[in-house]
């Protein structure tokens, strides 16, 4: 609980599909939401409205066992999470935008472009939820996951500096 006079964050977690996976219950429910880029904007609308100061959106990358579903199935299709936040972003003031991504599958120097684009374009309103995956090995070519005692332990080119880089250089010419 805050002090009396002090302040607190407020924090809005959207799934990557948008939607809880029972909606398609209620008969009003918006089940496409995942797939409407107006929907999400209109969360961020009303997230602004409240003060909110951060949209979080959770992403995964587990396989699909049955990857013929995919196109019929609700709450899979996916948007990718930084092109979300990133057009969230160009259409809000000053909501944060705070996505996940694994250190798993992602490398360096891709995410920290993903993410430095996000932040310049928001006007430093970026965030980013660091996680490793427990399952998606499959989703990047590999025949297995990593193995449980390993998915915790950074490769070394994530603890080196080589990947704290500017976003744009300027040209001296």
């Amino acid at each position: 609980m805050s002090p009396p006079g002090g302040s607190f964050a407020l924090g809005a977690y959207l799934t990557g599909s948008a939607t809880n996976g029972d909606a398609w219950r209620a008969p009003d429910e918006d089940i496409d939401a995942d797939i409407d880029f107006a929907r999400y904007r209109s969360y961020a609308d009303l997230l602004e409205q409240g003060r909110f100061d951060s949209l979080f959106l959770y992403d995964n990358v587990l396989p699909v066992p049955d990857p013929s579903a995919v196109a019929n199935s609700r709450g899979l299709p996916r948007w990718d999470t930084f092109t979300l936040l990133t057009a969230l972003a160009v259409t809000s003031r000053h909501i944060g935008q705070i996505g996940t991504a694994s250190t798993t599958f992602n490398e360096p120097y891709n995410l920290a472009r993903r993410i430095a684009s996000l932040d310049r374009l928001s006007g430093g309103r970026a965030g980013w939820n660091v996680v490793t995956a427990t399952g998606g090995g499959e989703n990047f070519n590999l025949p297995c996951h990593v193995d449980h005692a390993d998915h915790d332990v950074l490769p070394e080119n994530w603890t080196s500096s080589s990947w704290n880089f500017p976003l744009m250089i300027p040209c001296s010419g």
